[in-house]
């Protein structure tokens, strides 16, 4: 049996030891920040800078023709529409999408990038639907060029940006790279890792889907009622609330903060349910498929906000078992406040000890 002093003098375990090919990729040191380990833009595979250029410019593309869209329609005073609606929804799901395209590539995120490929889906089918909408009144037809351009690049570029994105969230899923640089060859610290990022990539989507439904309260543009005022002001500041005090309640491991996270995970359920209530007992009001849109919308987003919030407890709920084991200061090191004032407390009992 080996002894105590073999064990400390033996070297560490290596990319080599575990059967892993060393590259300029996998020998790069990534970067600890604030958000925790990232990579730098020389470990990036070819794959995957021809991944970030391409989906960025699509996005980005798209992203411009949304907002010109929303300039048409304010400018022809038609804000009070239902086109103005899922266009700023639409505006809103692509600037998160660019979220999950670089913080997916340069944080190892496999989820990020499997919600990114859900979020091109979802904006091939507004581009679609938007697309052959038809407007009834002739001289308000908005411009079918922008559509026609939008729905083109959508429909070339999307299948590639999904197709490139499968086989490198495959990549991550196998390899883990940045997760045995970040914790070391420990397989729980790695399993620890594993389910904190898998927490915190469900969390951003869970905002996403808390802004949409937000949205879509303006069922009629900026034609707003007192319910919908009220749902606006106190939604969006609320959502952003309850999502960063879920990612500061894992980041310093309290537990203060993530029993009030879990407490204001209610809201949004019973907000769906009211909702879907409301929906459906004032459902023959619409006559039109125009008028059905935007609440099958809202339904179907409903649905998929209730569901990506049970899987967000289930993975919050095992980030916080992982408490106090070590996983913080592998993660994140001294970048924050708390974890420097943590250290220089530390140093100060071993110089009194």
């Amino acid at each position: 049996m080996a002894s105590v002093d073999d064990k400390e003098s033996s070297p560490p375990t290596t990319f080599e030891d575990l059967g892993i090919p060393q590259s300029e990729r996998t020998t790069a040191q990534p970067v600890t920040t604030v958000f925790g380990q990232r990579r730098k833009w020389n470990s990036l595979s070819k794959l995957e800078v021809a991944f970030l250029v391409i989906a960025l410019l699509s996005i980005l593309s798209t992203m411009g023709l949304t907002l010109e869209r929303i300039v048409d329609i304010l400018m022809n005073h038609r804000a009070g529409t239902d086109d103005f609606t899922f266009a700023l929804v639409l505006l809103m799901s692509t600037a998160f999408c660019v979220f999950y395209i670089i913080n997916g590539v340069f944080g190892e995120r496999a989820f990020e990038l499997l919600v990114f490929i859900g979020g091109v889906l979802i904006v091939l089918g507004y581009s679609i639907i938007n697309y052959t909408q038809v407007d009834p009144d002739v001289k308000r037809r908005t411009s079918k060029t922008v559509k026609l351009v939008r729905l083109i690049l959508v429909s070339v570029f999307g299948p590639i940006d999904i197709i490139m994105g499968l086989i490198i969230a495959k990549q991550y899923f196998e390899s883990g790279n940045l997760v045995f640089r970040t914790v070391g060859a420990n397989l729980d610290l790695q399993r620890m890792c594993r389910n904190m990022n898998l927490y915190v990539s469900v969390l951003k989507f869970d905002l996403q889907l808390q802004l949409t439904l937000v949205i879509l309260v303006l069922s009629n543009g900026t034609q707003l009622e007192l319910t919908e005022i009220l749902v606006l002001s106190i939604g969006i500041p609320y959502s952003i609330i309850y999502t960063v005090l879920g990612w500061l309640a894992v980041r310093f491991e309290n537990k203060i903060m993530a029993y009030i996270f879990f407490l204001g995970s209610v809201a949004e359920p019973a907000y769906i349910i009211y909702k879907i209530i409301d929906l459906s007992a004032n459902w023959q009001e619409s006559k039109t498929n125009r008028e059905l849109l935007i609440p099958i919308t809202v339904i179907c987003a409903s649905w998929a906000a209730l569901g990506i919030r049970i899987i967000l407890m289930v993975t919050s709920i095992r980030a916080v078992r992982n408490f106090g084991l070590g996983l913080k200061e592998k993660a994140y090191g001294n970048t924050g406040i708390l974890n420097r004032a943590e250290s220089r407390d530390a140093g100060s009992y071993q110089s009194m000890d």
